[in-house]
């Protein structure tokens, strides 16, 4: 059998854990777009960079928070029927 084979496997998926964690980074992810609205840059030069940074700061939160979102919906599903 080649790596390859092994494509229709599945695994057991823990999707509480896995909504665990993605509400744990979601929330350190939040904590990092407040503070960052908080401390505007004090150097003008580096404004650009500031605001690219918490760009993508807030990308990976709304990324970690869609992941909790839908984890916590296939526990729930996953709960309902029994496997």
């Amino acid at each position: 059998m080649t790596p390859t084979d092994n494509w229709t496997c599945w695994a057991h998926f823990d999707y509480e854990q896995m909504a665990e964690e993605a509400r744990r980074e979601r929330d350190s992810l939040s904590s990092i777009v407040k503070a960052r609205r908080r401390q505007r840059p004090k150097n003008p030069d580096k404004a650009m960079l500031w605001e690219q940074q918490s760009k993508r700061y807030y990308e990976m939160y709304l990324e970690q928070r869609k992941n909790a979102i839908e984890f916590e919906h296939r526990a729930r599903k996953r709960r309902a029927y029994g496997s």
